[in-house]
This record gives C-alpha cells, structure tokens and sequence, in this order.
C-alpha cells in the first residue's frame, strides 16, 4: 500500500533541540518507514523556509481553513492520490515516535483490523495537570480498542486517574475516509467536544486505538526542550 505521510507544522515546530528543529526530527523519523512521500503542511513561510533548508517537501495551506482536517484534506486533494492511498498524519510535537507504533498504525488500517477506517495511538495519562488541560485530548474505549468518544474535560469524572488516556493524535486513514469525512455534514458531538475526529463516531466509522504507557516527551513550548534533550542524550548512549 502507498503511504503519505503529512505533518501539519507551526512556529513551535521551529524548536530547536541539539542544531536541529523540533520539525526536522519529525521528518527524519517519519523517513524511516519508507513513506512514497513525506510533506509538511503550515500556513506560515518561515516553518516553509527552514522546511527547504533540509530539502524537505512542503504544502502551503489555506489560513481560512480551520482544523486539521481541512488541511489534511487540501494537502491530498492536490496530490492526485489514489482512494487506496494510506495517509499518516504525523504530530511534530511528538518528534520521537517509535517506529513500531507508526508501523502497527499503518498495519491497522491496511488490514481494517475490528473493521477500523482509521487507526490512532494513546497514552497513559500520569498527571493532573495534563488530565484538567483541554488541549490535551482524551479518548474512552471500548473491550476491543476502538474509540467510544473523544473529549477535553475528564470523563467519566470519577475515574481513577490511571484509566485515563491521552490521544496522541497519530492517525492513519485511506483517502476514501478523508473525501468521505469532507462530504459529511459536522456532528453536534464534534462542535461540543471541538475535536473532529467525532465526525467519524457520529456517522458510526471505527477507530481503533493503539495504546501505550509511555512515549518519548512531548514538545510543545521551550519549557519541553530539557526533557526532550535527556530523552536524545539517552538515545544516543544506548545506540
């Protein structure tokens, strides 16, 4: 199967960790799984600028458009891709993904395990503070993995911290169910939640979720780059 893999990259992808962006070790990770294509999709010309320093494909999207999708969307339309062609939408604020998680992601949705269009990965939420962050987007799941609902706030509210997972937003889906997603009308649990993702539950579409108990560090703000810069020097002594 063809697989395209998009990063969606803002300013803070520009992070820089040990010489290189945040947004260059995204790329260099995604290359290892062979992809026919890796583009980086932003709507700003500086994240375009340092992209071509690392002969980096990019995409310049559309600032009227909002969400994720509408970029995920724009970016494949002008690709002439084919409705079998597997999309890989790689968050550049998790830079250091394993390779196995994004290879099982991808085998997911290519062998429409539990009959899934699309294919995302979890983690383990630890902490408090990451549990009450609305920006950090949490997912309940069912006996067999795949997702009953996405949301912000904690859900349900009485649960053990532990039974919480963060959605990492790691996704993989085919073509057909990006052009399907842009023909359906929004979800009234997708304009609550303001996750798009619940498109896909509305219309009764599977998500099967990969979970996982840790990850190598998030990098969001400068504030991540001490750990970040551990987890590399860890790496790198180990290898």
């Amino acid at each position: 199967m063809t697989v395209i893999v998009i990063i969606p990259a803002g300013l803070s992808s520009l992070l820089k960790l040990k010489e290189k962006t945040i947004l260059q070790y995204a790329h260099e990770q995604t290359s290892k799984i062979n992809p026919k294509q890796i583009i980086i999709a932003t709507h700003d010309e500086r994240v375009v600028q340092v992209a071509q320093k690392f002969s980096a494909n990019t995409h310049l999207t559309l600032q009227n458009k909002l969400g994720v999708m509408n970029h995920l969307i724009e970016v494949t339309e002008s690709q002439n891709l084919s409705e079998d062609t597997l999309v890989l939408h790689y968050p550049c604020n998790r830079p250091f993904i394993p390779i196995n998680f994004i290879e099982e992601i991808i085998q997911t949705v290519e062998s429409s395990q539990n009959n899934a269009t699309i294919a995302t990965l979890s983690i383990a939420m630890t902490e408090t503070e990451n549990l009450l962050n609305s920006d950090r987007i949490k997912v309940v799941t069912g006996y067999q993995g795949k997702a009953l609902y996405f949301h912000r706030a904690p859900l349900p509210t009485q649960s053990p911290q532990s039974t919480y997972q963060e959605n990492v937003e790691l996704y993989a889906c085919r073509i057909a169910a990006l052009r399907q997603f842009s023909q359906w009308k929004p979800s009234p649990l997708e304009a609550l939640e303001n996750i798009e993702w619940m498109r896909f539950l509305w219309y009764e579409e599977a998500i099967q979720v990969i979970p996982t108990d840790s990850l190598p560090p998030r990098i969001q703000t400068s504030h991540d780059l001490a750990e970040a810069s551990l987890y590399l020097n860890n790496s790198i002594q180990t290898h």
